[in-house]
């Protein structure tokens, strides 16, 4: 409860980033320290997922034009 009350004593003295310290600090007592674990779904999901829809475009344009050429011969 010390963390808190002082991150509401710095909130109104619009001292943010000491409110958001306090704060964090009065999180990580009250859940526990997760800053070490990889989350199930983290921001790196979003980069493989484009990645891979990135690729299978490549991979479908590569076949239309295969399948073109071969057509045309």
């Amino acid at each position: 409860m010390t963390d808190v009350d002082a991150g509401l004593n710095f909130y109104s003295q619009c001292q943010y980033l000491n409110f958001g310290e306090k704060i964090g600090e009065a999180l990580v007592l009250a859940v526990g320290d997760h800053s070490q674990m990889t989350a199930p779904f983290s921001h790196r999901m979003g980069y493989k997922k484009r990645d891979h829809q990135r690729q299978t475009r490549e991979i479908r344009r590569f076949m239309k034009a295969a399948r073109k050429f071969n057509m045309l011969n």
